[in-house]
């Protein structure tokens, strides 16, 4: 899946000088450099869906994977953005034009990359490089950097990049988003669910756990066994004969395409939740753990998800979660 680049920047109204150096800087600075990294750029102004520019930049700054802060005239709006993407823990390129001069003190330290809109440097691509060179160094660190706001936070408070939390599946990405989790696993995938349905494309699971399991990685998964009483009580009544059997169907579909990769190579096993009361889908890598809740008054469906990194305490609380299924499930 692309990287999104969130754009901070002066836009002012049609026809005037700001929106035509802004869109200048946009499409002859900052999206060449983004192209060969796969990085979408985005702008607020530019999204189309319903909702006030504000709260698509809100939420711009929260999904972005890096920002880069135009701030050129040291526009309030620019600036304000900008404190909201560092308190977010974004990583942030600056470009300031070279009329400007330095940045003030409070913001000395981001990456900068000063510009003009010459056409000799703009066609040799001068400020496209030193993006890029920030790019490269940002995919150095793994895309992780240290708020400067991080010390005056309590625990708690503030950015937390080793835990964060998504009111549903989209906001975190989608299907998309787990398979890509799946793929970027380098030694070991768990997943636990009632019928694994939550990454919705069956054939594109087997596939990535396929080509996982070529590589090597170790691969456990459990699925709900449909004699377990527990399906029964999750699906409402009204509602219960027709959910149910979808369910079984559901169920023993998976059960088959994941029985193959059982049969074909002896780092994938499949079981079945017989034993056991699962409150939750997981999935599991050695850096990731992605955990989506049941909730009694949604029955099966699921609200919301959480991640963490394998550093976090609730990495192992889930990690031990598994397990005890696991075991609890060996003779099946």
């Amino acid at each position: 899946m692309d990287r999104i680049c969130f754009v901070i920047s002066p836009i002012g109204a049609e026809g005037t000088d700001t929106r035509e150096h802004a869109d200048a800087v946009f499409n002859y600075i900052i999206k060449p450099a983004m192209e060969p990294f796969n990085i979408k750029p985005v702008r607020a102004d530019q999204d189309c869906e319903p909702g006030s520019i504000s709260d698509q930049m809100l939420r711009g700054i929260k999904s972005a994977d890096v920002c880069i802060a135009v701030l050129t005239d040291y526009n309030p709006n620019v600036l304000y953005e900008l404190a909201l993407a560092q308190v977010a823990g974004r990583p942030v390129i600056a470009l300031l034009e070279k009329k400007d001069g330095n940045p003030p003190f409070d913001i000395k330290d981001l990456r900068c990359v000063y510009y003009d809109l010459k056409p000799k440097p703009l066609f040799a691509g001068d400020y496209v490089k030193e993006i890029s060179k920030h790019i490269q160094g940002l995919e150095n660190e793994s895309w992780k950097v240290d708020s400067p706001f991080a010390s005056a936070f309590p625990d708690g408070f503030g950015p937390n990049p080793d835990f964060t939390f998504y009111k549903d599946l989209e906001e975190y990405g989608g299907t998309d988003a787990l398979l890509t989790l799946l793929e970027d696993a380098k030694e070991k995938i768990k997943i636990m669910g009632t019928t694994l349905a939550f990454c919705q494309q069956r054939d594109q699971l087997v596939k990535v756990l396929d080509e996982q399991a070529k590589r090597g990685c170790d691969i456990a998964i459990m699925i709900l066994h449909p004699d377990n009483p527990v399906l029964r009580a999750r699906i409402a009544e009204a509602a219960r004969d027709k959910r149910e059997n979808q369910l079984l169907q559901d169920i023993e579909g998976m059960r088959q395409a994941l029985m193959q990769l059982d049969e074909r190579y002896t780092n994938v096993e499949m079981r079945q939740i017989l034993h056991g009361c699962p409150h939750c889908k997981v999935i599991l890598t050695e850096e990731t753990a992605v955990y989506a809740p049941y909730f009694c008054s949604e029955r099966m469906d699921v609200a919301c998800l959480w991640r963490c990194a394998s550093k976090n305490p609730l990495y192992t609380l889930v990690l031990n979660e598994f397990e005890t299924f696991w075991a609890m499930n060996a003779h099946i």
